[in-house]
């Protein structure tokens, strides 16, 4: 199994700059342990999303045809991406994730996995996510929904609060396709995204949207250092 990238608070912070208040995370060893408890479970959330969501089999379509969707550069990743890092290369969770609506009992387990060094999605670590994920990732879990932003200040990029939202990540600009050639492939990708939202809502009746990325609706690290 390959293991998912370790993601530091400077990471982080590019996404919830006041995690420390937020958490109430007073010294730098809480936030090396929530660093760890979170890496721990996203590690077992991305397992989990390729194996519900069908996200590894969408993945492994567009590597295909690498030649239309070349990688995106390690460096150029934001979190989100790098958090799938080592499972998928092109889509990934976009949901955050908060660790810290988890029970003490549930948090003691995280533990006990990270103690073991096994991050594998065994049954029993199958069976706490899918307990767990959704109280884990979604905005407002128990209250009323509404919509979220999830990027740039741009409709598109609004997703309702109760939904599990994926990301795909395209660098439209930067490959410098003939006009024609980039319709043509944002068009295979929205044919696909489509295929994926329409099959997960079909099977699941669970809130489910894909959103595409670009290079320059994202916050990669570094870019945001360069500044």
């Amino acid at each position: 199994m390959n293991k998912v990238n370790f993601i530091d608070e400077e990471f982080l912070l590019l996404e919830r700059p006041n995690i420390r208040q937020e958490c109430n995370i007073k010294s730098d060893a809480e936030m090396n342990g929530y660093l760890i408890l979170y890496n721990v479970y996203n590690n077992l959330l991305i397992q989990f999303m390729m194996k519900k969501y069908y996200l590894l089999d969408v993945d492994k379509q567009l590597e295909k045809r690498i030649d239309d969707f070349p990688l995106v550069p390690y460096e150029e990743k934001d979190l989100y991406q790098h958090l799938s890092e080592g499972y998928l290369k092109y889509f990934y969770l976009r949901n955050n994730i908060y660790i810290e609506r988890l029970t003490r009992e549930q948090i003691n387990y995280l533990w006990s996995i990270y103690k073991t060094g096994d991050l594998s999605l065994n049954s029993s670590n199958f069976q706490f996510i899918e307990n767990t994920y959704q109280n884990v990732i979604l905005e407002n879990p128990n209250e009323e929904n509404v919509n979220i932003n999830y990027g740039p200040d741009n409709k598109k990029y609004y997703k309702p609060s109760n939904s599990i939202i994926i990301g795909v990540r395209y660098n439209q600009y930067k490959n410098n396709y003939e006009v024609s050639s980039l319709a043509n492939n944002l068009g295979k990708l929205d044919v696909l995204t489509n295929f994926l939202e329409y099959k997960v809502r079909k099977e699941t009746n669970i809130p489910f949207n894909v959103i595409k990325y670009d290079e320059f609706s994202v916050k990669c690290k570094k870019n945001y250092i360069k500044r």
